[in-house]
């Protein structure tokens, strides 16, 4: 008996699942011995309720040949759908058979009944590591698959990807077997090879624990969103591999630009504005101070923040109190309660002087935090105030009114309440009381463009919103617009919304005008390879899951490099641009025209067979024989004409059409090719 020191398995149980009362006990008294903990059952159902509801043991140990209706095979089968739980067999039939049903259900082994007892030791030793290692690998597993960040294993050496777990595959947008093949390169188009070796140099030289940087990654279709990485150096089997941790921040940086701009928005608000505007923190200290408040006050900005407002603003020891007062019950409330806006009260200058200040306030819901934000204005001569009140809205009105932007003011109903005159240039209305007829809530032109919705939304939880959209108004008029929304308060309830309307018309034409530059060559005016490559790309994947045909055309000019050493490059250019001219007026609007490279063109046909790719082929080599360049030369193009095959690749489709290309030239070229 071994002494209780060397017990390596005190607590773990072992539940012995055996008909014979003498094996019980026997084999019971030499697991105790070892220090687990051992129950007993003598036929199936008993082994399985125990197993599975009762004991729930850490490790079976099962007798095959089991009286009653199910033997020890059939029992473990019924465990193990119930239970993971490592099973090993006691047998005194080592038949090919018995052994082929241990192998069919997920079994640790067996042990002939004839051997040394003390034998089933190490097996059940062995065993528990083995499925508690096995357990906690898959544990590992599922945590790596099923994290919400993209994880990804390379090798550092060759950079291909050996891991890609599935948010990194749903994101991507590309299947396992395909990123497998690829390495951090083609996802991240900000790197060179070169590059991206020297940012993990570091790394892989032990200088830094991890590497850290903001990228972007480009998706299977092209597109792209931000990411931030952290990338470190782990070693596996003696292999130095690389974990990339890369967290989307496409939200955080749209969060980072809407606070910019608010902040931006704010500042310009605040510097510019009259009166003073102190906003404070819920326990009483001044967080913003604009310079109207150092005027009125005579404090800095710097010499407030963060300091007790009343200390400052107070005259008395009872107005203090008071005012710490309304303070809790702020705090406690996330309400103003008991104050009609605007109060008037006594404040002290930094110079000592007393002044009388006029004092609205309001709550400021930012997140999880409230702020009061409270609007000051010196009312000292109470007449030369109001004539100033009156001058500042005078010209906030002309301000308005010759804005270089749209402006609006509607109730929480969506009645309009004001607009100013560029906004009836932008919308294109005859005038103000026409524009003033439309409801913003209700109105079918901006409900359908979703824009009554987001306004009902922005009122409804006193939320700003800014949106895009390309709008037709009611008088016939078509513009993008981009739209600010700001709900306006009352008594502490949204009583309507200012609305800022730019009119971003000539920036989307830009940006339209931008990419077609981007995507077409600019000598001919067709498309460019790298266009065509992506067109080609998602033809095929058409193909593949529809099972819809397509074709293209490939065509090279002949005699091309005559025309060229003959009568100069203008003249090539000449005879490039005729050709294209020539295609684009004969093709579809569906179909894609583009230059290859240098004198060839590829045309692809989408849900057109071979014949009649062909038959366009054809009609084009004779329209563009007709061509007479101003030196006098004519103009001949060679065709080669293919349709997609079940397993094609863009390479196999380019160079199906190539060979039938050039099988045209050497035939004596003008010639079309094509493969039925």
């Amino acid at each position: 008996m071994v002494s209780t020191e060397d017990l390596q398995y005190t607590k773990k149980k072992v539940l012995l699942v055996e008909d014979s009362r003498f094996e019980q006990l026997i084999f019971s008294d030499l697991l105790k011995g070892y220090g687990f903990e051992v129950e007993t059952a003598s036929d199936g159902d008993e082994a399985i309720k125990k197993a599975c509801e009762i004991f729930l043991p850490d490790l079976v140990l099962m007798d095959i040949e089991l009286k009653g209706n199910l033997d020890g095979i059939d029992t473990a089968k019924m465990i193990l759908k119930r239970r993971d739980v490592p099973i090993i067999f006691l047998t005194a039939n080592a038949s090919s058979e018995v052994i082929k049903r241990i192998k069919s259900i997920k079994a640790y082994g067996y042990i002939l009944k004839g051997t040394d007892k003390k034998a089933v030791i190490p097996s059940i030793e062995m065993a528990i590591k083995l499925h508690e290692a096995y357990s906690l690998a898959n544990m590992f597993m599922y945590i790596y698959e099923n994290s919400t960040s993209e994880l990804y294993v390379f090798d550092p050496e060759t950079l291909k990807f050996i891991k890609v777990n599935k948010s990194a595959r749903m994101n991507l947008g590309y299947t396992e077997d395909e990123l497998l093949n690829m390495t951090p390169i083609e996802i991240k188009p900000e790197f060179t090879k070169e590059s991206f070796v020297r940012l993990i140099s570091p790394l892989l030289e032990g200088k830094m624990p991890e590497v850290s940087f903001e990228t972007i990654h480009r998706r299977k279709d092209g597109t792209t969103y931000p990411v931030k990485i952290k990338l470190q150096l782990f070693d596996y089997k003696g292999r130095k591999l690389c974990l990339a941790s890369v967290e989307n921040i496409a939200e955080r940086l749209k969060f980072e630009r809407a606070i910019k701009e608010k902040e931006k928005l704010l500042k310009s608000i605040t510097s510019s504005a009259y009166d003073g505007v102190i906003v404070l923190n819920a326990e009483g200290k001044i967080v913003f101070w604009n310079p109207a408040c150092e005027k009125i006050f005579g404090y800095a900005e710097d010499e407030v923040l963060d300091k007790d407002v009343h200390i400052l603003l107070a005259t008395s020891e009872k107005l203090i109190k008071a005012a710490h007062k309304r303070l809790e019950q702020f705090k406690r409330t996330g309400r103003i309660i008991g104050l009609k806006n605007p109060i008037e009260l006594k404040a002290k200058r930094k110079n000592g002087e007393i002044i009388f200040i006029e004092l609205s306030l309001s709550v400021l819901n930012m997140e999880d935090e409230k702020f009061v934000v409270g609007i000051a204005r010196d009312i000292t001569e109470r007449k030369k105030a109001q004539e100033e009140i009156k001058r500042t809205w005078k010209l906030y009105f002309e301000l308005a009114e010759n804005a270089p932007v749209g402006i609006l003011r509607c109730d929480n109903k969506g009645n309009i309440l004001y607009v100013n005159n560029k906004l009836i240039e932008i919308l294109g209305s005859p005038g103000e009381e026409e524009t003033k007829k439309i409801n913003l809530l209700t109105f079918p032109l901006l409900a359908e463009q979703g824009l009554s919705g987001k306004l009902e939304e922005c009122l409804k939880n006193n939320e700003i919103g800014t949106y895009e959209l390309e709008y037709t108004s009611k008088w016939g008029k078509k513009v993008w617009i981009r739209v600010h929304i700001k709900p306006e308060e009352e008594d502490g309830k949204v009583s309507g919304a200012l609305i800022i309307v730019d009119d971003i018309t000539e920036k989307k034409e830009m940006e339209k005008e931008l990419y077609l530059l981007s995507i077409t060559d600019a000598l001919t005016g067709a498309y460019n390879r790298r266009y065509l490559l992506s067109k080609l790309e998602e033809e095929i994947e058409r193909a593949k899951r529809y099972g819809e045909e397509f074709s293209i055309i490939l065509l090279d000019i002949d005699n091309f490099k005559k025309i060229n050493d003959g009568y100069g490059h203008i003249m090539g250019d000449e005879a490039l641009r005729r050709v294209a001219k020539v295609v684009r007026e004969r093709i579809r609007k569906l179909d894609v025209f583009g230059r290859w490279g240098g004198e060839e063109f590829v045309i692809v046909l989408p849900g057109t067979s071979v014949e009649k790719a062909a038959i366009l082929a054809e009609d084009l080599r004779r329209n563009i024989a007709d061509i007479v360049l101003p030196c006098n030369e004519r103009i001949t193009a060679s065709f080669g004409v293919t349709e997609y095959e079940k397993g094609d690749t863009i390479d196999s489709l380019i160079k199906r059409a190539d060979d039938l290309m050039y099988k045209s030239k050497n035939g004596g070229k003008n010639k079309v090719c094509y493969h039925k």
